[in-house]
């Protein structure tokens, strides 16, 4: 399918010679711009500095490539979203349970009738844990660990060792300058990370390769994983003459880059086994 880029700009020139104008024009007013289509603007400075230097106050052109080609292509962590939720309501659960112990510790010393209510909001709390997770959950509880829970340890450690116990287990399972346990969604997020880096750069380093067959524009964004944008076509280029028989070219490295992809991911899979299933 055809389609265009298009991009919009505003310039002002600075500097004392033409090209020293051209690149500070650039720099100054554009966003990065990939080298496959510098010339294209450069070309449009070199019109605006012409067009004010004869007086001529115009607004900058658009710039526009037509008849380019679009291709997509995204690299995902399947249920990245549900993987993630599963993390963190094991890690709040867990944070629960370890507050019970506390408060159960607490009430073999002495039978106070908060204790009971706040082992009964804790047990609601885990009982709907395992039915998922909800957007506001996660506040929730740790607004009722941090308001109602921690603020008893102080009083009750001097109930004896049991609960002095209790309370250093909970503490001591806490991630360090945090003040809730954040060990199952850590490790998926430094899964995640490390899966999109290794992506990105493979990625990367496939394309040095294929830009040299024909300059084409592309980018690439991390997320979860990695989704890139390609555009090809004869706008885009000023000095070589555009057929079709590149786009099949590049449709074909996209595809043999996918698979690349995958066996890449595959060959992660026994080291993060233990982390996020994959």
């Amino acid at each position: 399918m055809r389609s265009y880029l298009c991009l919009q700009w505003q310039l002002s020139a600075a500097g004392e010679d033409i090209n020293n104008k051209v690149r500070s024009i650039i720099k100054e007013k554009c966003t990065a711009i990939h080298p496959t289509l510098e010339w294209k603007f450069q070309r449009a400075a070199l019109n605006y500095l012409n067009n004010e230097s004869e007086g001529k106050m115009t607004e900058m052109e658009e710039i526009i490539f037509h008849d380019v080609y679009p291709l997509y292509g995204l690299s995902d962590i399947r249920n990245s979203s549900k993987l993630r939720n599963e993390a963190i309501r094991e890690d709040l659960a867990e944070n629960l349970e370890l507050a019970k112990e506390v408060i159960l510790s607490a009430m073999k010393i002495k039978d106070l009738k908060v204790f009971d209510e706040l082992n009964f909001r804790i047990d609601r709390k885990v009982d709907a844990l395992k039915f998922g997770i909800d957007s506001g959950d996660e506040a929730e509880i740790l607004k009722f660990l941090n308001k109602k829970i921690i603020p008893l340890f102080d009083h009750i450690k001097g109930y004896g060792k049991d609960v002095q116990d209790a309370i250093e287990k909970y503490n001591s399972s806490l991630t360090d300058n945090l003040s809730f346990i954040y060990k199952r969604r850590k490790s998926y997020e430094e899964s995640s990370t490390k899966i999109s880096g290794i992506i990105a750069s493979y990625l990367d380093e496939e394309q040095k390769a294929i830009q040299a067959v024909y300059p084409h524009y592309f980018e690439r964004y991390k997320t979860d994983g990695v989704d890139h944008s390609i555009y090809i076509g004869g706008s885009l280029v000023e000095d070589q003459k555009f057929n079709r028989l590149y786009l099949r070219n590049i449709r074909m490295w996209q595809l043999m880059m996918m698979c690349g992809i995958v066996r890449k991911s595959n060959e992660l899979k026994k080291e993060l086994f233990d982390q996020i299933q994959i």
